[in-house]
């Protein structure tokens, strides 16, 4: 039997998750949403191209369904820029950076597999 997560998961949206990037924890910054999650770490979808490779930076976002706060240390991996078409048909530059964490608490991590398994992604 399912437990009460579980059916309640299914009626939660799992992405995309709002999320807090900055340089330092509780300095400004800025936001993006995350498209996918992993125990690694996440891709995010951005609004310019501001992030460089190798760059660390510290997030926050809050796991949905779990309601979860994630906040950790990360690390720029890749970054993806691409043009796509609007519904209005204008093309418009996409910006998606692959996040590593850095140390992640043992709690995060099961929070973050949880999810994963809730939501039937392959963690």
């Amino acid at each position: 039997m399912k437990d009460q997560n579980e059916k309640s998961m299914k009626k939660i949206k799992p992405y995309p998750i709002d999320a807090h990037v900055s340089k330092a924890q509780g300095q400004p910054g800025t936001k993006g949403h995350i498209v996918k999650l992993v125990p690694a770490g996440f891709l995010m979808r951005v609004n310019a191209d501001i992030y460089r490779v190798a760059e660390l930076y510290f997030v926050s976002f809050e796991i949905p369904g779990l309601h979860s706060r994630v906040s950790e240390n990360v690390k720029v991996m890749k970054t993806y820029d691409s043009m796509e078409k609007t519904v209005t048909g204008q093309l418009v530059k996409s910006y998606l950076v692959e996040f590593q964490f850095i140390n992640v608490h043992g709690n995060t991590l099961s929070n973050i597999k949880k999810f994963a398994m809730m939501i039937g992604q392959a963690a």
